[in-house]
């Protein structure tokens, strides 16, 4: 492949534009529902899996990579193995109840790429990865709006909406 992963782009960037994230948020998005259809969930979506490919036009696309936590997911097993810098993106259920997880988890760690594309900062961080996981657990969200002023309040919301707990729970 020809690129870098986005990981890569926003240590080097900070951050995205509103209209490119989007796009790429779409592609990604595709690329989710396609995982989803077959009854598989990636589980491990994060910055470091997805890849900036260069089209034919100068342009990038999203290439979702590393899709190995999913192919773990069994009836009613899940045994994730999350590294340190992926910790930041895993949904509340994969901390608590791993066999909980399910197509929300992805759309929760979507909503976090998201968030962090366009505010340059995760909306949890820590010291520690346990201090990370206990935020996403237990911490309330600034709203996305608020820190990145840019961001349209109704694209706030639906970034909100992805992570909301209560949703997950259900």
């Amino acid at each position: 492949l020809r690129g870098e992963s986005l990981q890569e782009h926003l240590r080097r960037m900070g951050k995205v534009d509103l209209e490119t994230a989007l796009e790429w948020s779409g592609q990604l998005l595709t690329a989710v529902h396609e995982i989803h259809q077959n009854r598989m969930f990636h589980l491990e979506i994060n910055p470091a899996n997805i890849f900036l490919e260069f089209g034919p036009n100068g342009g990038r696309y999203v290439v979702l990579m590393d899709y190995g936590v999913g192919h773990r997911v069994l009836p009613g097993k899940v045994a994730p193995a999350f590294s340190p810098h992926a910790s930041k993106y895993i949904s509340p259920e994969l901390i608590t109840s791993p066999r909980t997880a399910g197509p929300r988890s992805d759309i929760y760690s979507i909503g976090v790429l998201i968030y962090e594309m366009l505010a340059g900062q995760v909306p949890y961080d820590g010291d520690t990865d346990y201090a990370v996981r206990n935020a996403i657990v237990s911490g309330e969200i600034k709203p996305l709006h608020e820190v990145a002023g840019h961001v349209p309040r109704s694209i706030s919301q639906v970034i909100s909406q992805s992570m909301q707990r209560t949703l997950i729970a259900r």
